[in-house]
């Protein structure tokens, strides 16, 4: 097992899309809301630590689970591995 990155010991985490994402889009708020470069906030979660086996979860809001889990309801809510969010972030 690897060790989670020095980045994860962060309470908050926000997950940057590269591209636009549908909330993005749709949303005309502050210009804070997205970066000079174009990318958007796209999702956010909050680092919770190690789980029982050693992965490293998280707290997100999800769709298919209609609201705040930490269960992997639509992809497992580990920061390390081969899952959805190991990858995307």
């Amino acid at each position: 097992m690897s060790r989670p990155r020095p980045l994860l010991a962060a309470l908050v985490l926000v997950f940057v899309a590269l591209g636009g994402s549908w909330w993005a889009s749709r949303y005309r708020g502050p210009e804070w809301v997205a970066t000079r470069d174009g990318r958007a906030i796209d999702h956010d979660g909050i680092y919770v630590g190690l789980d029982g086996a050693g992965h490293a979860r998280f707290v997100s809001s999800r769709r298919t689970a209609d609201g705040p889990t930490i269960g992997d309801a639509g992809g497992a809510s580990v920061l390390d591995g081969s899952g959805y969010w190991a990858e995307a972030f």
